[in-house]
């Protein structure tokens, strides 16, 4: 309960002393977003290539200005500039867009402004097609491939526009992946459920259901009932409510960990390189020429740069919570979940407030109410998870988890000070 209201406390005055530049960053991107979605969509089903180019730059300008965001509320003494850490982090935050359903969302909002302007006519109307999955391959593969051009451009010559080139590289090639991953996953789930293995599953279970006795239990419930609706409740609730409500909130706590500039940098990695490195320094070593060793490990430390400096950091990251103890996690969760809670409040009482409208009206009016919505409880998680991050960070320090003068890892290309 204390670590509540002391986490509560740390929050909203972080959170009240930057309020204004988070509301402009928030309604900036806010607007960017939404301008982004319209201008995809009023490109029409014979742009369709550039219409889906600046729908993911909508997306970008969106998770960018969380990134900005939770940089504006870094502890002091982080000289990092904005670019510096979205250059590393814009990556991870897609990735957390894409496991959590985050960018199923933003493809439903595309949908609805989509519908909003064609109508129901059918998908040949819309400006964007989610079914290609080769065009999203290829647009990861060009965007990766270019992005470690800049990156090489700007180690020989260092400058800002090529670090935001990269960002946008890095942005579009993750997120391009993304939606390759949902197309793609798409299909694979139809075809798994399509096959006589897994309706042979199916029927087993209901069979198994059908075997048990019906013993009556409380609740008016029969044991093959009952263990149905537990099934049920397991893959339908329980999982996905830990998924949201618990593994979520941790990930963007890692996340802010890594934009504050925290990295562990383990003793035995030092010695031996990074794991990536040694694992690919092993399998150098079957070749017997020094030239095809040297070759194959450059190969594998480009392949495996992004993973060694922008994702292993998060989930290392993971560790350094732990060191604030269990009580503070639970009272950062339960405060996060709460965030969220009195957020869907807020948005059924201003829809009650306003009460029924024409449709037209509701669908023109919508992105006032959410940005009123986000203005004030995106914001204030902002605020929540950088409060817990400079917590974790101290609490680093204190019990030698992380050294106090551990730097952050610089992105190979951004430019030297």
């Amino acid at each position: 309960m204390i670590e509540g209201i002391s986490l509560v406390n740390v929050a909203a005055g972080l959170w009240w002393r930057r309020l204004p530049q988070l509301v402009l960053l928030f309604a900036t991107a806010f607007g960017l977003h939404l301008l982004g979605l319209n201008l995809s969509v009023r490109l029409g089903p014979d742009h369709q290539i550039t219409a889906t180019v600046v729908f993911v730059l909508a997306v970008l300008a969106e998770v960018g200005a969380l990134v900005i965001m939770l940089w504006l509320c870094r502890p002091a003494g982080d000289e990092e500039t904005a670019l510096d850490v979205a250059a590393l982090a814009i990556g991870p935050f897609l990735a957390v867009y894409a496991l959590w359903g985050l960018v199923d969302d933003e493809v439903y909002a595309l949908f609805a402004a989509n519908i909003a302007v064609s109508g129901l006519g059918g998908t040949d109307e819309w400006s964007v097609n989610l079914q290609w999955l080769g065009f999203y391959l290829v647009l990861a593969m060009v965007a990766w491939a270019l992005r470690q051009l800049v990156g090489l451009a700007s180690r020989r010559r260092p400058a800002r526009p090529l670090l935001l080139l990269g960002v946008i590289l890095e942005g579009t090639w993750t997120f391009a992946s993304a939606l390759a991953l949902l197309s793609g996953l798409g299909r694979v789930v139809d075809w798994v459920t399509s096959r006589a293995v897994w309706q042979g599953l199916s029927s087993a279970w209901y069979a198994i259901l059908d075997a048990l006795p019906d013993l009556r239990l409380p609740f008016d419930l029969t044991l093959p009932e009952a263990l149905h609706a537990l099934a049920e409740w397991v893959t339908l609730t329980l999982v996905p409510g830990v998924w949201a409500a618990v593994l979520l909130p941790l990930m963007w706590l890692a996340l802010t960990a890594v934009v504050f500039g925290w990295r562990e940098v383990d003793a035995r990695t030092v010695a031996a390189g990074t794991l990536a490195e040694v694992a690919h320094e092993r399998v150098s070593t079957r070749w017997r020429t020094g030239r095809w060793r040297s070759l194959l490990h450059r190969v594998g430390l480009l392949v495996t740069g992004d993973l060694r400096t922008k994702y292993l950091p998060v989930l290392h990251a993971f560790r350094l919570l732990w060191s604030t103890g269990p009580a503070f996690l639970a009272a950062y969760l339960v405060v996060a979940t709460a965030v969220e809670t009195a957020r869907s409040w807020a948005t059924l009482s201003l829809a009650r407030l306003l009460g029924p409208r024409d449709p037209s009206l509701a669908l023109a009016s919508s992105w006032a109410e959410e940005l009123a919505i986000g203005s004030i409880f995106t914001t204030f998680a902002i605020a929540l998870y950088a409060a817990a991050g400079r917590r974790a960070l101290g609490s680093a320090v204190t019990e030698g988890a992380a050294p106090a003068d551990s730097g952050p890892v610089r992105p190979t290309d951004a430019p030297v000070r």
